[in-house]
């Protein structure tokens, strides 16, 4: 995958880590397994913006946050 959708999923990572959440959970939460989140995580699996705006949502966080190369600490709000 491209150095986006690594980037991506480093901050997928990061806030679900920051938030507490498990895989499991925020998998639940948007409608996939826990497999599908690690694939994202790892840029193994494409992310539609669509499911990016989703796992924002579940994270309690702005969708803006996911795709920017800022990483903030003190935004999770689940």
């Amino acid at each position: 995958m491209t150095d986006f959708y690594k980037k991506m999923g480093s901050r997928i990572k990061h806030y679900r880590d920051i938030s507490g959440m498990s895989l499991e959970e925020l998998g639940n939460r948007i409608g996939v397994g826990k497999s599908t989140v690690r694939k994202y995580e790892n840029a193994l699996l494409r992310i539609s913006h669509d499911r990016v705006e989703d796992i924002a949502d579940a994270l309690g966080i702005d969708t803006t946050l996911l795709y920017g190369d800022e990483i903030q600490d003190d935004v999770v709000n689940v």
